[in-house]
């Protein structure tokens, strides 16, 4: 081999060595370049998770980097601040949205903005280089928006009148009120226009509105047959009875205030329906009145163990029963325009029995008219007797068991009728002991006849006597008046 040779091949392996040692170099730069990317990215997505990308913008605002409370707010404030404009034969409105019944969803604009679920969502959010349009997300409440417009231009719109049912109380029946048209923007060019503002709430653009006659939703056919129907009820008999005796029959005036009728636009027909705050004042106080008892208490002495004098025998007292299903056969009666006939049902309510019982030291009274006198006993043992004078026969003394209801030291005791010849007033009556009414024991010192009627019904006793009786007798004590 030559020498040129040998230099030759040394300068091939000088060559080929050099190359070797780049390749590891490059392959090192681009893992760390994309070590960087990756780094910046991931950066880049820490920073923006919970903020809107680069590029997000509202109208000419830019959101980039704002947080979901930021986001909301400036939605918020954007939505507020917004002024919509409309014309209606040139007459010219300006309104907010809130006014015209739209409502911003401010949550949901904002999660829209911040929120991505797949990888097509969080590449798209790293194109800052594209500008992102947010969305606000507003709902719409139609039928504000139609009175805002009713309202608005009320000098040119007129809203249509749906026929009604009234009653007529001279006549005792129903009749309808027929609707008139109206001249009005209709529902559908109101959802239209709040369906386009929901899109893109425009306040450049003046939206166009045009009216045109609004008949009234429900026809004067359909309020008729109602109204037939409310007077079906009116003719209809409502009838309670009780032991097969009628006890009730509603008249026409009390089951027309059983019924109500309300306009029922979407269903575009009047309802009638029953009033059950009517109906249950109707059982619980008329009908049930009409078929209660008062329970009267039974009042009774009682002496050595055996009933000596009923003062008040009493009754026993009956109550409407079952009062629920009364209110709902009435009303299911108006619902299905049906006749009623039903039994009311009651129970009865036992007397309750007062005993007064004479015992061995009970003061007690008795009055003798044939006698005329007045015995006091303690238990079985009479204390005291005294001369009296009683009613006359045109005035006669109350005869019956009573207990002593009041008591004064002096009274004034007048006549029953100013207008009678025998009209009294006397003052200043000494030891007045009342046992039933304006009858009393009393003195009387005007007058010395005791043993014959003298009184005008009341027992008059000498003072004295009148005193001790006052004393011996208080209030509740029995006594005991016969011939």
């Amino acid at each position: 081999m030559s020498l040129d040779n040998k230099s030759t091949e040394n300068n091939n392996i000088a060559i080929i060595k050099p190359k070797r040692k780049k390749a590891p170099i490059i392959l090192l730069i681009i893992l760390i370049l994309l070590l960087l990317v990756a780094t910046a990215i991931a950066a880049y997505g820490a920073y923006f998770k919970d903020k809107a990308a680069p590029g997000t913008i509202l109208g000419s605002v830019k959101l980039a980097g704002m947080s979901d409370t930021e986001l909301q707010k400036r939605a918020m404030d954007t939505f507020n601040n917004a002024n919509l404009h409309f014309d209606l034969d040139g007459q010219s409105v300006t309104a907010t949205p809130g006014a015209l019944g739209l409502s911003l969803d401010s949550k949901q604009t904002s999660t829209n903005v911040l929120g991505f679920k797949s990888a097509n969502d969080f590449c798209n959010k790293l194109k800052f280089y594209e500008p992102k349009e947010m969305k606000l997300i507003v709902n719409a409440d139609y039928d504000q928006a139609r009175a805002f417009f009713t309202e608005a231009y009320a000098g040119v719109l007129t809203t249509a009148s749906e026929p009604s049912v009234n009653y007529n109380a001279e006549a005792e029946s129903y009749s309808v009120t027929p609707g008139i048209a109206g001249n009005n923007i209709s529902q559908e060019t109101v959802d239209r226009i709040c369906d386009e503002i929901t899109q893109n709430i425009n306040t450049e653009k003046a939206f166009k509105l045009t009216s045109s006659e609004l008949a009234p939703l429900i026809t004067d056919a359909d309020a008729q047959a109602t109204c037939d129907k409310a007077n079906i009820i009116l003719d209809s008999n409502y009838t309670f009875t009780l032991n097969d005796k009628v006890v009730a029959n509603l008249s026409r005036d009390t089951k027309a205030g059983l019924m109500t009728f309300a306009q029922d636009l979407e269903q575009k027909q009047i309802i009638m329906s029953p009033v059950d705050e009517n109906i249950q004042p109707l059982v619980s106080d008329n009908l049930a009145k009409m078929v209660s008892i008062q329970m009267l208490q039974k009042v009774v002495v009682i002496k050595n163990g055996a009933e000596f004098y009923v003062i008040k025998n009493g009754r026993d007292g009956q109550n409407l029963i079952d009062q629920e299903n009364l209110i709902k056969a009435i009303h299911d009666a108006i619902v299905a325009d049906t006749e009623l006939t039903t039994a009311l049902t009651v129970e009865t309510v036992p007397r309750d029995v007062k005993q007064i019982v004479l015992g061995p030291d009970t003061h007690w009274v008795e009055v003798n008219l044939t006698e005329q006198k007045t015995y006091l006993y303690t238990g079985d043992t009479r204390v005291a007797e005294y001369l009296i004078s009683s009613g006359k026969n045109e005035t006669p003394t109350v005869t019956g068991g009573f207990l002593v209801e009041r008591q004064y030291v002096k009274d004034t005791m007048k006549g029953s009728d100013p207008t009678a010849p025998d009209y009294y007033v006397t003052e200043d009556v000494p030891w007045c002991t009342y046992f039933y009414g304006g009858y009393a024991f009393h003195g009387a010192p005007w007058h010395n006849n005791f043993g014959h009627q003298m009184s005008h019904g009341c027992i008059n006793m000498r003072v004295a006597e009148a005193e001790a009786v006052y004393h011996f007798a208080p209030v509740g004590t029995f006594v005991w008046v016969h011939n």
